[in-house]
């Protein structure tokens, strides 16, 4: 008991009383994995999580006298809990100094931070080659330094060493669009799964594979569509609609393509009218998985096993009277939204490669439903390159009205 934490001096007093007179007996508390945690860890990982309890009820029938000599029965219900099991983690925060500058995508897993590119690569090509490894096994690599200083330089880039003594790991992963010089080592590591046009670069397409197969801890709603869990749940939103919830939380989808179609509105009379975005999907199994997601939405006796959806549509939030704000500049690094530069709906060209982060909606009215998709965020990954010059596309020629100038001056 002497290291029990207590908040008062008339506790300490009361803990060090029944030192010598109690004994005891553990909360049996298992963290996510099913391990028993150390009463010394009580605080640290029970602390903000959110736990199963299980507890036993006692009722205790007390007969006593009020005080007009009246015999009465007082009801005493007691709840001891039995064991307590953690479904999702606290939050950890770290006491220590920031001891490293990380330079790897901030929403790479954390088994991913750990690893670094160490190569300088040129050009960017447009073949494909056959996949030897997984990308961040065969592309990237670690350098080891000594803890001289507090500072290392890398092949100009400068990172902050650690605080453990002797030989040990710095990380760097080199922003994309440096210099590259090994363009065909780079192809063999992109996944052959990945349909894309011969514009993107090898470098872009490992990167874009991050994003197709994220997947967040328990505690966080991220997933892309691939790596959707299995345990989710309908939530009811309003009288007609439902959202997509996993772990408590509603489920944040990743759907990464080219930009195929997009509309953005603003007004006041057509309620109707709705921005929207549509990305063409890279990957059969991101086909398959969306197929799936829209099964878990029909609710009726009707046949299930839809067919691979080929493309990602979703409809933007926001308000009527002013253009969807929530687009982001991601094309070195996707983060928290604050850090990252807004970018105008009208600055978005069709093939650009984008994020859409969206949750998922069922709705139903009458004896129909629906099930939708609703954008919060868009992120552009890549830019395509634009064609300059040249006059209006061919289907587009009925539309074409040839300029004439204006001379006067009102």
């Amino acid at each position: 008991m002497s290291g029990w934490p207590t908040y008062s001096p008339a506790a300490a007093q009361a803990l060090a009383d029944i030192a010598q007179t109690h004994i005891v007996r553990p909360l049996p508390a298992f963290d996510l994995k099913g391990d028993l945690i150390h009463p010394s860890r009580y605080m640290a990982e029970l602390r903000g999580a959110t736990v199963l309890a299980g507890f036993s009820t006692t009722v205790y029938h007390i007969g006593e006298k009020n005080a007009s000599g009246r015999d009465v029965v007082r009801v005493t219900v007691c709840l001891d809990i039995e064991h307590l099991r953690v479904l999702i983690p606290a939050p950890q925060f770290s006491p220590k100094k920031r001891s490293a500058i990380h330079l790897t995508d901030p929403i790479s897993r954390a088994n991913q931070k750990r690893r670094a590119f160490c190569r300088q690569y040129s050009n960017m090509g447009g073949r494909r080659g056959k996949r030897q490894g997984s990308p961040l096994e065969r592309a990237t690599g670690v350098v080891k330094v000594k803890r001289e200083s507090s500072v290392e330089h890398v092949r100009g880039v400068s990172l902050v060493s650690g605080d453990s003594d002797g030989e040990e790991v710095v990380r760097v992963l080199l922003p994309f669009g440096a210099q590259r010089d090994d363009d065909e080592h780079l192809w063999s590591l992109v996944s052959p799964d990945i349909e894309h046009e011969d514009w993107i670069s090898p470098t872009a397409l490992l990167r874009l594979a991050d994003f197709m197969s994220f997947e967040s801890p328990p505690s966080e709603p991220w997933y892309a569509l691939a790596k959707v869990p299995s345990a989710t749940t309908w939530v009811t939103r309003s009288v007609n609609q439902w959202m997509l919830y996993s772990f408590g939380m509603p489920l944040r989808i990743f759907a990464v393509g080219p930009i195929v179609d997009m509309a953005f509105y603003t007004g006041l009379y057509n309620k109707q009218a709705r921005s929207r975005i549509t990305v063409c999907l890279m990957r059969a199994q991101d086909r398959a998985a969306l197929a799936s997601l829209l099964d878990r939405a029909n609710w009726t006796s009707g046949p299930k096993g839809a067919a691979p959806v080929p493309r990602f549509t979703a409809i933007a939030m926001h308000n009527r009277e002013e253009l969807f704000k929530n687009i982001y500049d991601a094309t070195t690094t996707y983060t928290v939204r604050e850090r990252m530069a807004t970018v105008h709906p009208c600055a978005l060209n069709l093939g650009d490669v984008v994020l859409v982060e969206a949750v998922m909606v069922r709705t139903v009215w009458g004896m129909q439903w629906s099930a939708g998709f609703h954008a919060d965020a868009i992120a552009r990954l890549v830019v395509r390159p634009v064609k300059t010059g040249g006059s209006a596309p061919a289907e587009d020629q009925n539309l074409y009205v040839e300029p004439v100038a204006f001379t006067r001056s009102l």
